[in-house]
């Protein structure tokens, strides 16, 4: 398995380019802040970073108007207001607002909503290529529709576009339980338009070795065209030190249950409390709606400290698991895992050790295995569960735990300096001009 890591003594001279080519970005992202969902924030991340970089960057977004989704306000994002540019989608008329409403639960219709957005993001981009010069259009899935104003742009204007893919394309190919696996066929329109996608784009981009490899499996064509950058971990200023000592504390992040399922987990810390009489020393949070009603009556019957904080806002989220001892990251069992799940990227930016109950091949068990910053636990087996929790528990209880799980040298896969570097020689492959 290969990582992209800088070269020896390059790291600098990477970084100072960057520093020194300002570029201007226009990014198609209908999943942006404030929308409050990992698909936004990560993008929102990557724009911060941008900026931070002395770069500029106009992101064109789904616009909110009605509230249908959930919104992130946090103060990170204060920044990308005047960068945002929301379109489409929900409108003000009475036909936009009945449009958006059914498209929520039947799925023929939610096409026809994203295709209406794709069609007011092409004619809001269209305006500010006529007023700006931009170096590079990136389009970021999901969705995957994400894609289809930048096919026109990069033909309309000669403009370099980098595709960035963070699922597998069309959806039916996902591996499961999320999809059909990589043989499945979707319909024959959406084939034909993921396959444009794939041709004419200049490049593609992953968050993960192994779903660049999986999707290019399914499109050899791209093999020259393709690599890996992943979601970047914002320098993090802020480092909080943990509140309460006499807890081992874990915190988890993001959804969990359904395809996400916390069994084994439960069980593996049952398990582990028992045999290291801990039940009184350990305390588990979980930050997300829905939560509760989702695992409540499993967590009552392992017994224990359970916590269940609901919906936080990016920035309370950061806060809780900073002050966290272990970073909680659950995983669907696949026989491969190949995402890279952005929760994980936030335990690495917040510079806490990680348990990740992950498939026993995939991305997270890699990374761990390779750079340190935490365990990775099959997420088969309750037995591994508990053997890992008791490594982090009597790393904990001797007072060694940042030495032992230190974050590191992980962290330098994901920092600020090391993706913007990545992006800087990716923009020079595809020719975009720079400032």
């Amino acid at each position: 398995m290969k990582f992209l890591t800088f070269a020896e003594g390059a790291g600098e001279e990477h970084i100072t380019v960057a520093r020194k080519s300002p570029r201007r970005i226009l990014m198609v992202s209908p999943n942006f802040p404030p929308l409050g969902n990992p698909e936004s924030l990560a993008n929102g991340k990557l724009a911060v970073a941008f900026l931070r970089a002395g770069w500029d960057v106009d992101a064109v977004t789904i616009r909110n108007d009605e509230g249908f989704f959930r919104e992130d306000h946090s103060g990170l994002w204060g920044q990308l207001g005047i960068h945002t540019h929301g379109v489409g989608g929900h409108g003000v008329s009475g036909f936009g607002r009945l449009m958006a409403r059914l498209s929520r639960s039947l799925l023929s219709l939610r096409i026809s909503f994203e295709t209406m957005w794709a069609r007011d993001a092409l004619r809001k981009a269209s305006e500010l290529i006529r007023e700006r010069r931009y170096d590079v259009v990136l389009s970021r899935s999901l969705t995957i529709l994400a894609h289809w104003p930048a096919l026109r742009l990069a033909a309309r204007n000669r403009l370099p576009w980098i595709a960035n893919w963070n699922d597998p394309a069309p959806a039916h190919r996902n591996p499961p339980p999320y999809g059909r696996g990589l043989g499945a066929r979707a319909p024959w329109y959406w084939e034909s338009y993921v396959r444009a996608v794939m041709r004419r784009a200049d490049w593609h981009t992953f968050p993960s070795e192994r779903l660049m490899t999986y999707m290019s499996r399914a499109n050899p064509s791209i093999h020259a065209r393709m690599s890996v950058i992943p979601h970047v971990a914002l320098d993090n200023e802020d480092k909080r030190e943990r509140e309460n000592t006499a807890q081992f504390v874990l915190c988890h992040a993001g959804e969990v249950g359904g395809k996400r399922d916390p069994r084994v987990f439960l069980d593996g810390l049952s398990a582990f409390m028992k045999r290291h009489a801990a039940r009184d020393r350990v305390k588990v949070e979980f930050i997300g709606g829905g939560v509760e009603a989702e695992l409540g009556p499993a967590c009552h019957a392992v017994g224990g400290n359970f916590l269940f904080l609901g919906d936080q806002s990016y920035d309370e989220s950061l806060r809780r698991l900073s002050a966290a001892d272990v970073i909680l990251v659950i995983e669907a069992v696949m026989e491969e895992g190949i995402y890279l799940p952005s929760k994980f990227v936030d335990g690495v930016q917040c510079q806490r050790p990680i348990l990740a109950i992950s498939p026993k091949h995939g991305t997270v068990a890699d990374l761990l295995s390779h750079f340190g910053g935490g365990v990775a636990a099959d997420c088969r087996s309750p037995i591994e569960v508990e053997r890992s929790l008791g490594r982090l528990f009597e790393s904990w209880q001797a007072g060694s735990l940042e030495t032992t799980f230190g974050s590191e040298t992980l962290r330098g896969q994901f920092c600020e300096d090391h993706v913007l570097a990545l992006y800087e020689d990716l923009f020079e492959k595809v020719g975009a001009r720079g400032g």
